[in-house]
């Protein structure tokens, strides 16, 4: 097994007297040029990532900081700065304390790991929290038993903060997904769910949107309704061109109750235009099918039932015009006089007989 490489700390402090134009001052060892070049490249690969050394020999309590970690514990010299890696771990941030102490503690069992890896908010001199990326590698005496521990810290307090504000927004969409009255979903090329709101996962009766995720519409809807859903999913990634409010008749598997779904579904690409499938927004909107489906029936009832009374009502006046056809008798009076009756068939609308 090959050994990361650990400068002894008179090593790193030889190094640290080199002049900016990267050579070793007068007094620097003689006969050490292979090693002072090496130093010296470690030197300038330090000042460009920005990193400092630390060097803790287990036979005592005191470390070594290089000026680099001094300068980000904000210290003007090791005296100012207690050693990080011993409990109680005062300087390190409350909320990261248990798991800084957990991470030490293995390090410094027998046999344990190699290296020493954790990010943590540490408290500088000037009571600044700042986050550190810090690393070691572990040296260990015959038994297993750690002899020394040395390696490298970094300030990573903008990224950490960049982190925190990109999870923050992806918690907060994720707020306004979950809880706008749509089902909201990504499927992949395959029309795979890989991402789905709670919405969503109610909708095919499901707890929790991950039981959602490598699911088709196949495994929810019968073929006629999921191989159309599929369909139209191949051709907005085959065109690049979105269906928009299209009214989806769902039918279930196992016999459930049918639904309808207003649906729009759009291509989804990564930020670099690469195809990586469809996302879409579907709302519940079978009260309002069903009640048209309602409507349109009972207008349908009234119809038939006007056609059969204006049937009705054209068979009543042929019987009146069949009554009115034959005229009256003339009445004769007794003085000779005669009295005539005569009738007009005058149309009745809006009432039979």
């Amino acid at each position: 097994m090959m050994w990361p490489l650990i400068i002894p700390t008179s090593r790193v402090e030889q190094s640290l007297r080199m002049t900016q134009g990267g050579r070793m001052d007068p007094c620097g060892e003689p006969g050490q040029n292979k090693d002072s070049l090496l130093l010296e490249r470690l030197e300038l690969s330090l000042r460009a990532s920005s990193e400092g050394l630390w060097d803790w020999s287990l036979d005592g309590e005191s470390i070594y900081y290089s000026p680099r970690v001094l300068e980000l514990l904000e210290a003007s010299d090791e005296g100012d700065v207690a050693n990080l890696f011993l409990p109680p771990h005062g300087a390190i941030h409350e909320d990261d304390r248990d798991a800084f102490g957990r991470v030490v503690a293995r390090a410094l069992e027998s046999h344990g790991p190699d290296t020493l890896a954790i990010d943590a908010r540490v408290t500088t001199v000037t009571a600044e929290p700042r986050w550190l990326r810090i690393r070691g590698t572990i040296v260990r005496g015959e038994d297993g038993r750690v002899t020394r521990i040395a390696g490298s810290m970094i300030d990573i307090s903008l990224r950490k903060r960049a982190e925190a504000q990109v999870e923050e927004e992806r918690f907060l969409l994720r707020q306004l997904i979950d809880h706008i009255p749509v089902q909201v979903y990504f499927k992949d090329r395959e029309s795979r769910f890989v991402l789905a709101n709670q919405g969503m996962a109610e909708w095919m009766k499901l707890e929790h949107p991950d039981q959602l995720l490598g699911k088709h519409d196949r495994d929810f809807f019968q073929d006629e309704h999921s191989g159309e859903a599929q369909e139209d999913e191949n051709r907005i990634m085959a065109t690049g061109e979105p269906v928009t409010e299209k009214l989806e008749h769902e039918t279930w598997q196992e016999g459930a109750e049918e639904t309808w779904v207003l649906t729009s579904k759009f291509p989804w690409k990564d930020r670099n235009g690469k195809l990586k499938g469809t996302f879409g927004v579907s709302n519940d909107v079978t009260e309002l099918v069903k009640t048209r489906q309602e409507a349109v029936a009972m207008a349908m009832e009234l119809q038939q039932r006007n056609q059969a009374y204006e049937e009705e009502l054209q068979l009543a006046r042929e019987i009146q015009q069949a009554l009115a056809g034959g005229g009256f008798p003339k009445i004769a009076a007794k003085d000779g006089s005669s009295l005539a009756l005569g009738s007009r068939y005058i149309p009745i609308s809006g009432l039979a007989g």
